[in-house]
């Protein structure tokens, strides 16, 4: 997982769709082995394209992610104070490798 920007070659992503940026985090998610139970989307802020929660299964019961993405596609898991960017959203295999990382060591209970 990176702490900078090192998506630079892609593309502004605003003019996708909330649904369409879902659609490719779930199959991230499902991708890494996380068990999606529901979905609910928050406000944006100003320089954010998505904005979600992902209910998903856990060792410790449920947990949700709150997951955002910015405008250049900057995928940011907020589980913690620090910016924790877990890639682009273009980027399916990184997301994917990082959300299982992140599996292994949060979701289930450090085992």
């Amino acid at each position: 997982m990176t702490n900078s920007n090192d998506y630079g070659n892609y593309i502004n992503l605003s003019n996708r769709s909330k649904e369409q940026i879902q659609a490719r985090l779930e199959l991230s998610i499902y991708s890494a082995g996380i068990n999606t139970l529901e979905h609910t989307f928050a406000n944006t802020l100003k320089d954010d394209l998505y904005y979600g929660f992902f209910k998903v299964d856990a060792d410790n019961g449920n947990n949700e992610l709150p997951i955002r993405v910015t405008t250049d596609g900057v995928v940011h898991l907020e589980v913690c104070p620090e910016d924790f960017q877990i890639g682009h959203i273009d980027d399916l295999v990184t997301l994917a490798k990082n959300l299982t990382i992140f599996k292994d060591t949060d979701l289930k209970g450090g085992k």
